[in-house]
């Protein structure tokens, strides 16, 4: 019996040691609000009546790689509602718009870091038809990335300091040059160096 009930208290340790804390998906607090270029030559707010303007918040232990326009994230990975069924999510409309559609499903689980511990987030977003922000890297889709944030999760599903967002910056959603692009734009500058130097 003693041998059960100490199993029973190891079996508990290891599932909180390697619990999965949550962050509050909710993006209120960016402002001005997400725009693209997608549709428009000019940025505007992101309309919601297109559901193929997705946002996900991606999130892993501090020490992770953002991700960039580019690239997908190293070490992030995008997170899910603690169910498992909400990922994704488009963006809000009309005097809303350019915010995304979180609804009442704002928890986020993070992978790897414990309710109390430290985590590294993102927004992203995307214009096209995946499911997940690396299929719409692969897919060379329209995109865009906010910046990073190191913060604290909350102790437990109790504790009423959920963690918010602040501090993330507005981003626009809009066509990636091809690699090929970046590799002539690299071109062209070492070109203009070698006229200066010369001149």
């Amino acid at each position: 019996m003693k041998g059960l009930l100490a199993l029973a208290l190891i079996g508990s340790l290891a599932f909180t040691a390697f619990g999965q804390g949550q962050v509050i998906f909710k993006s209120g607090e960016l402002v001005p609000r997400i725009t693209e270029t997608v549709t428009s030559s000019t940025p505007r707010l992101v309309d919601g009546a297109d559901p193929l303007f997705r946002a996900a918040l991606l999130g892993g232990p501090v020490g992770s790689t953002a991700a960039t326009i580019a690239s997908e994230a190293v070490g992030l990975s995008m997170l899910s509602s603690p169910d498992g069924t909400v990922s994704y999510v488009g963006f809000r409309t009309d005097g809303a718009a350019g915010i995304p559609n979180v609804g009442s499903e704002s928890a986020r689980v993070v992978p790897g870091v414990d309710w109390g511990g430290t985590a590294m987030v993102q927004v992203v977003a995307w214009y096209g038809d995946a499911t997940d922000y690396a299929a719409a890297v692969a897919a060379n889709d329209p995109r865009g990335v906010s910046n990073a944030l190191t913060l604290t999760l909350p102790s437990g599903p109790t504790d009423p300091n959920v963690a918010d967002l602040f501090g993330l910056q507005v981003f626009n959603i809009g066509p990636v040059p091809e690699p090929s692009a970046f590799g002539l734009a690299g071109l062209g500058a070492a070109g203009l160096l070698i006229l200066r130097r010369r001149a």
